[in-house]
């Protein structure tokens, strides 16, 4: 029997997910889009006057396909998660959607953004076209209350 992969609980609306495998595209999207986004953040750190600044993002560091929860709200794992190393939840999640639905991932990063009080603030969502993967859309879910939904 091949074990899931990964284990999630929706708590509106209350369903189990079990996902046994993903394809190698989706993996090696998640994979390579996380360490530009990693290498772009420590690229960026020299430049930066402000030394506050330059320290946090030092702190910068890749939550991978950790697990994220928050009691009785939360518990999925991203695809792939930015965040400062004494933060127990990341700052900036990803998911990568490559034959499922980009509605469904977009209620999933809304999901992230409204259920973590405040300490996941931004989601970006790489929606690729399935079965071809020769295009991608990236879109972009905020914390910012002003956008309706949180989502732009």
């Amino acid at each position: 029997m091949i074990p899931p992969r990964r284990f999630e609980y929706d708590f509106p609306s209350q369903l189990v997910e079990l996902d046994m495998m993903e394809s190698k595209m989706h993996s090696l999207f998640s994979c390579f889009s996380a360490t530009l986004f990693k290498d772009a953040v420590d690229r960026y750190v020299p430049l930066v006057q402000d030394a506050t600044i330059r320290l946090r993002l030092k702190a910068v560091v890749n939550f991978s396909t950790s697990k994220l929860e928050v009691t009785r709200k939360l518990s999925r794992q991203a695809d792939w998660a930015l965040g400062l190393a004494t933060d127990y939840l990341p700052l900036l999640v990803c998911e990568v959607s490559f034959g499922q639905s980009f509605n469904g991932v977009k209620a999933k990063a809304i999901q992230y953004l409204r259920s973590s009080n405040g300490k996941i603030q931004t989601c970006i969502i790489f929606d690729t076209d399935y079965p071809k993967a020769n295009v991608a859309t990236v879109s972009m879910a905020t914390a910012d209350e002003s956008v309706e939904n949180g989502y732009c």
